[in-house]
Protein backbone atom coordinates (compact mmCIF):
# COMPACT_ATOMS: atom_id res chain seq x y z
CA UNK A 1 0.00 0.00 0.00
CA UNK A 2 1.36 3.40 -0.98
CA UNK A 3 2.17 5.90 1.73
CA UNK A 4 -0.28 8.77 2.13
CA UNK A 5 0.95 11.97 0.51
CA UNK A 6 0.75 15.36 2.22
CA UNK A 7 1.10 18.83 0.79
CA UNK A 8 2.17 21.98 2.61
CA UNK A 9 0.50 24.97 0.97
CA UNK A 10 2.33 28.20 1.80
CA UNK A 11 1.34 31.79 1.16
CA UNK A 12 3.32 34.93 1.96
CA UNK A 13 2.67 38.65 2.03
CA UNK A 14 5.65 40.88 1.39
CA UNK A 15 6.79 44.45 1.68
CA UNK A 16 9.48 44.95 -0.91
CA UNK A 17 11.78 41.93 -0.81
CA UNK A 18 10.79 40.74 2.65
CA UNK A 19 8.07 38.50 4.04
CA UNK A 20 6.11 39.86 7.00
CA UNK A 21 3.09 37.51 6.89
CA UNK A 22 3.35 33.72 6.45
CA UNK A 23 0.57 31.15 6.39
CA UNK A 24 0.68 27.40 5.81
CA UNK A 25 -1.64 24.40 5.71
CA UNK A 26 -0.76 20.72 5.50
CA UNK A 27 -3.46 18.96 3.48
CA UNK A 28 -4.06 15.76 1.56
CA UNK A 29 -5.42 15.40 -1.97
CA UNK A 30 -8.99 15.80 -0.72
CA UNK A 31 -8.19 19.06 1.05
CA UNK A 32 -8.38 17.69 4.59
CA UNK A 33 -6.28 19.82 6.95
CA UNK A 34 -3.75 18.14 9.25
CA UNK A 35 -1.76 21.15 10.45
CA UNK A 36 -1.89 24.89 9.92
CA UNK A 37 -0.46 28.16 11.14
CA UNK A 38 -0.53 31.82 10.25
CA UNK A 39 1.94 34.35 11.60
CA UNK A 40 2.98 37.94 11.30
CA UNK A 41 6.73 38.36 11.80
CA UNK A 42 7.25 39.99 15.20
CA UNK A 43 10.40 41.86 14.23
CA UNK A 44 8.52 43.68 11.46
CA UNK A 45 5.12 44.28 13.04
CA UNK A 46 6.80 45.79 16.10
CA UNK A 47 9.16 47.95 14.04
CA UNK A 48 7.66 48.55 10.57
CA UNK A 49 10.26 51.21 9.77
CA UNK A 50 12.75 48.35 9.36
CA UNK A 51 11.14 47.45 6.05
CA UNK A 52 10.15 50.99 5.13
CA UNK A 53 6.52 49.92 5.40
CA UNK A 54 5.40 53.52 5.76
CA UNK A 55 7.39 54.80 2.81
CA UNK A 56 4.48 54.62 0.37
CA UNK A 57 0.71 54.73 0.55
CA UNK A 58 0.19 51.11 -0.47
CA UNK A 59 2.42 49.74 2.26
CA UNK A 60 0.98 52.13 4.83
CA UNK A 61 -2.59 50.98 4.10
CA UNK A 62 -1.57 47.33 3.96
CA UNK A 63 0.30 47.20 7.25
CA UNK A 64 -2.37 49.38 8.85
CA UNK A 65 -4.90 46.60 8.24
CA UNK A 66 -2.70 44.15 10.12
CA UNK A 67 -2.46 46.48 13.12
CA UNK A 68 -6.24 46.85 13.17
CA UNK A 69 -6.81 43.10 12.90
CA UNK A 70 -4.35 42.42 15.72
CA UNK A 71 -6.12 44.97 17.91
CA UNK A 72 -9.54 43.52 17.02
CA UNK A 73 -8.31 39.90 17.29
CA UNK A 74 -9.23 39.28 13.64
CA UNK A 75 -7.32 37.86 10.72
CA UNK A 76 -6.61 34.35 11.93
CA UNK A 77 -2.93 35.03 12.59
CA UNK A 78 -0.57 35.28 15.55
CA UNK A 79 2.64 37.22 16.09
CA UNK A 80 5.91 35.27 16.34
CA UNK A 81 9.60 35.77 15.66
CA UNK A 82 10.90 34.82 12.24
CA UNK A 83 13.06 32.13 13.85
CA UNK A 84 10.05 30.55 15.58
CA UNK A 85 7.99 30.62 12.38
CA UNK A 86 10.82 29.06 10.39
CA UNK A 87 11.29 26.33 13.01
CA UNK A 88 7.58 25.45 13.11
CA UNK A 89 7.18 25.26 9.34
CA UNK A 90 10.25 23.06 8.96
CA UNK A 91 9.11 20.83 11.84
CA UNK A 92 5.72 20.31 10.20
CA UNK A 93 7.27 19.83 6.77
CA UNK A 94 9.53 17.07 8.08
CA UNK A 95 6.83 15.49 10.26
CA UNK A 96 4.54 14.97 7.27
CA UNK A 97 7.28 14.59 4.65
CA UNK A 98 5.16 17.08 2.75
CA UNK A 99 5.52 18.56 -0.71
CA UNK A 100 5.87 22.35 -0.62
CA UNK A 101 3.19 24.08 -2.69
CA UNK A 102 2.05 27.60 -3.49
CA UNK A 103 0.29 29.48 -6.24
CA UNK A 104 3.23 30.93 -8.21
CA UNK A 105 5.62 29.07 -5.96
CA UNK A 106 8.78 30.79 -7.21
CA UNK A 107 7.58 34.10 -5.71
CA UNK A 108 7.18 32.67 -2.22
CA UNK A 109 10.43 30.70 -2.33
CA UNK A 110 12.39 33.73 -3.53
CA UNK A 111 11.12 36.04 -0.80
CA UNK A 112 11.35 33.44 1.97
CA UNK A 113 14.98 32.92 1.04
CA UNK A 114 15.70 36.67 1.00
CA UNK A 115 14.02 37.13 4.36
CA UNK A 116 15.91 34.20 5.83
CA UNK A 117 19.17 35.72 4.56
CA UNK A 118 18.21 39.02 6.21
CA UNK A 119 17.94 37.21 9.55
CA UNK A 120 21.26 35.43 9.08
CA UNK A 121 20.09 32.06 7.72
CA UNK A 122 21.49 30.54 4.56
CA UNK A 123 18.04 29.34 3.51
CA UNK A 124 14.47 29.12 4.79
CA UNK A 125 13.97 25.37 4.47
CA UNK A 126 16.40 23.22 6.42
CA UNK A 127 16.09 20.04 4.34
CA UNK A 128 15.51 19.01 0.74
CA UNK A 129 11.88 18.91 -0.28
CA UNK A 130 9.65 18.18 -3.24
CA UNK A 131 7.67 21.07 -4.65
CA UNK A 132 4.58 21.65 -6.76
CA UNK A 133 3.27 24.92 -8.16
CA UNK A 134 -0.52 25.19 -7.84
CA UNK A 135 -0.51 27.60 -10.78
CA UNK A 136 0.93 24.84 -12.96
CA UNK A 137 -1.75 22.48 -11.69
CA UNK A 138 -4.50 24.98 -12.46
CA UNK A 139 -3.13 25.61 -15.95
CA UNK A 140 -3.09 21.86 -16.59
CA UNK A 141 -6.62 21.16 -15.38
CA UNK A 142 -8.84 24.19 -14.78
CA UNK A 143 -7.79 26.63 -17.51
CA UNK A 144 -10.13 25.06 -20.04
CA UNK A 145 -12.34 26.57 -22.73
CA UNK A 146 -15.05 26.83 -20.05
CA UNK A 147 -12.72 28.95 -17.92
CA UNK A 148 -11.89 31.17 -20.89
CA UNK A 149 -15.60 31.71 -21.58
CA UNK A 150 -16.17 32.54 -17.89
CA UNK A 151 -13.57 35.30 -18.17
CA UNK A 152 -14.94 36.58 -21.48
CA UNK A 153 -18.52 36.67 -20.26
CA UNK A 154 -17.54 38.55 -17.11
CA UNK A 155 -15.09 40.90 -18.84
CA UNK A 156 -12.12 39.61 -16.86
CA UNK A 157 -8.84 40.57 -18.53
CA UNK A 158 -5.33 41.54 -17.54
CA UNK A 159 -4.07 45.07 -18.22
CA UNK A 160 -2.54 43.76 -21.45
CA UNK A 161 -5.82 42.23 -22.60
CA UNK A 162 -5.06 38.58 -21.86
CA UNK A 163 -7.06 36.07 -19.86
CA UNK A 164 -5.98 36.31 -16.17
CA UNK A 165 -4.54 33.22 -14.50
CA UNK A 166 -4.11 34.43 -10.91
CA UNK A 167 -5.53 32.71 -7.86
CA UNK A 168 -8.30 35.29 -7.33
CA UNK A 169 -9.92 34.82 -10.75
CA UNK A 170 -9.33 31.07 -10.70
CA UNK A 171 -11.15 30.87 -7.36
CA UNK A 172 -13.97 33.04 -8.72
CA UNK A 173 -14.39 30.49 -11.47
CA UNK A 174 -14.41 27.55 -9.06
CA UNK A 175 -17.09 29.05 -6.80
CA UNK A 176 -18.87 30.83 -9.69
CA UNK A 177 -18.74 34.19 -7.92
CA UNK A 178 -17.32 36.99 -10.07
CA UNK A 179 -17.44 39.40 -7.12
CA UNK A 180 -15.05 37.46 -4.88
CA UNK A 181 -12.06 39.55 -3.74
CA UNK A 182 -8.92 38.09 -2.16
CA UNK A 183 -8.22 39.25 1.38
CA UNK A 184 -4.49 39.37 0.59
CA UNK A 185 -3.49 38.01 3.96
CA UNK A 186 -1.48 34.80 4.07
CA UNK A 187 -4.14 33.11 6.21
CA UNK A 188 -7.07 33.76 3.86
CA UNK A 189 -5.16 33.34 0.61
CA UNK A 190 -3.75 30.02 1.80
CA UNK A 191 -7.31 28.76 2.27
CA UNK A 192 -8.37 29.57 -1.30
CA UNK A 193 -5.15 28.12 -2.73
CA UNK A 194 -5.86 24.87 -0.88
CA UNK A 195 -9.31 24.80 -2.44
CA UNK A 196 -7.90 25.39 -5.92
CA UNK A 197 -5.44 22.57 -5.32
CA UNK A 198 -8.19 20.24 -4.10
CA UNK A 199 -10.19 21.02 -7.23
CA UNK A 200 -7.16 20.25 -9.40
CA UNK A 201 -6.62 16.90 -7.68
CA UNK A 202 -10.27 16.02 -8.23
CA UNK A 203 -9.60 16.05 -11.98
CA UNK A 204 -7.19 13.13 -11.48
CA UNK A 205 -4.59 14.53 -13.87
CA UNK A 206 -0.85 13.93 -13.72
CA UNK A 207 0.84 17.27 -13.06
CA UNK A 208 4.17 18.54 -14.27
CA UNK A 209 6.56 20.17 -11.81
CA UNK A 210 8.43 21.97 -14.59
CA UNK A 211 7.04 25.09 -16.25
CA UNK A 212 4.31 24.07 -18.64
CA UNK A 213 2.92 25.87 -21.65
CA UNK A 214 -0.02 28.11 -20.87
CA UNK A 215 -3.25 26.68 -22.32
CA UNK A 216 -4.65 30.20 -22.51
CA UNK A 217 -2.14 31.13 -25.21
CA UNK A 218 -2.80 28.14 -27.42
CA UNK A 219 -4.71 28.06 -30.73
CA UNK A 220 -8.05 27.62 -28.95
CA UNK A 221 -7.64 30.90 -27.03
CA UNK A 222 -6.39 32.67 -30.15
CA UNK A 223 -9.46 31.50 -32.07
CA UNK A 224 -11.84 32.64 -29.33
CA UNK A 225 -10.04 35.99 -29.08
CA UNK A 226 -10.25 36.53 -32.86
CA UNK A 227 -13.96 35.67 -32.85
CA UNK A 228 -14.55 38.12 -30.00
CA UNK A 229 -12.76 40.94 -31.87
CA UNK A 230 -14.86 40.33 -34.98
CA UNK A 231 -18.17 40.56 -33.07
Amino acid sequence: MSRKKYYMVIDTETCGDYVFDIGYRVIDRKGRVYANGSYVVREYIENPSVLGMFDDRFSKDKIGKYYFDLWANNGGFKVASFAAIRDEINTMLNAYNATVCAYNLSFDLKHLRKTANYFGYECFFTAKYNHLDIWHMAMSTLATRKYIMFCLENNLFTKTGNIPTGAEVMYRYIINDVNFIEAHTAHEDCIIECEIMRKCFSRKTKFQTAIVGMPLHNKEWQRIQTTREEM
